[in-house]
């Protein structure tokens, strides 16, 4: 380590040589006393899905085929992860299907049972009782709107 040291110190920074400082020297000194050190320093970090091509090569060599394997491994794994998200879009877009066929439906008999209401109402105000048919037309006009403003406050929470 010394010889590597001095030699460097030696040569123009035009081959390569490299200027040490003082606080140089004493990072190389840690180094020279704690070779593990060295090995933390060196050490490679790999955030890729497949391994870089020397470790592919590197694979080969150890395990027959074994680039290959690796390969046809992270196009199964592709294949499985875009075959689970193709299902999760399709059960989603079941789901808001479904919920939006239900909305649909209680509109509608939300509409009918208006239309009852205001018929009977109507009767009973056109039969000789308007103070009834007025108090059942206002009930099912409440009932109505309490009806939308609680499904809006449903909808957003």
């Amino acid at each position: 380590m010394k010889d590597i040291d001095k030699e460097l110190q030696n040569r123009p920074e035009e081959e390569g040589g490299l200027l040490c400082t003082g606080e140089d020297q004493e990072i190389l000194q840690k180094i020279e006393n704690r070779p593990q050190l060295l090995n933390q320093i060196i050490a490679k970090h790999h955030m890729r899905p497949l391994p870089a091509p020397e470790d592919m090569a590197r694979y080969s060599n150890i395990i027959p085929n074994g680039a290959e394997r690796i390969m046809q491994m992270a196009e199964k794994e592709q294949t499985a992860r875009l075959q689970m998200e193709d299902k999760e879009q399709r059960e989603r877009f079941n789901f808001l299907k479904q919920e939006q066929e239900i909305k649909k439906r209680g509109q509608l008999f939300g509409c009918l049972s208006v239309i009852v209401f205001a018929a009977i109402s109507f009767y009973l105000i056109y039969s000789g009782s308007p103070t009834a048919g007025a108090s059942l037309m206002g009930a099912s006009l409440v009932a109505v709107v309490l009806a939308f403003v609680a499904g809006r406050s449903n909808t957003k929470e």
